[in-house]
């Protein structure tokens, strides 16, 4: 299950990306801010079966994990995941934060940046 999904994919088609984060928080956060394209997974770390969903509404997903150690180590895991799946047309993209942030401390702290 993956949080804010479905608002996310009634606006996907004209998002320029579908942003992944960690936690339901993070979303909130980033919508407070005008980044409405956030979604995370609900109880599970993120998976295949969670990028398989979001490759059906959005070909251009940024994956946005914590910048703690187990937040380097998802995207790690995630990205050793997702590769095999990788086909034309179907991206993954990968945002590094600086250690102890998190989208939420983050954008409150530095504001939207464009993209």
């Amino acid at each position: 299950m993956l949080f804010n999904l479905h608002q996310v994919r009634k606006i996907a088609q004209n998002a320029p990306y579908i942003l992944v984060v960690e936690g339901y928080t993070d979303v909130i956060a980033l919508h407070a801010n005008g980044i409405p394209y956030a979604i995370a997974p609900l109880g599970t770390a993120f998976g295949e079966s969670h990028l398989q969903q979001i490759w059906r509404y959005h070909s251009n997903p940024i994956l946005c994990f914590d910048g703690d150690r187990a937040g380097q180590k998802a995207m790690i895991r995630a990205a050793d995941m997702a590769l095999p799946h990788v086909k034309a047309g179907q991206l993954i993209r990968f945002c590094g934060l600086p250690n102890g942030e998190d989208p939420d401390s983050f954008i409150r702290g530095s504001g939207v940046v464009s993209m």
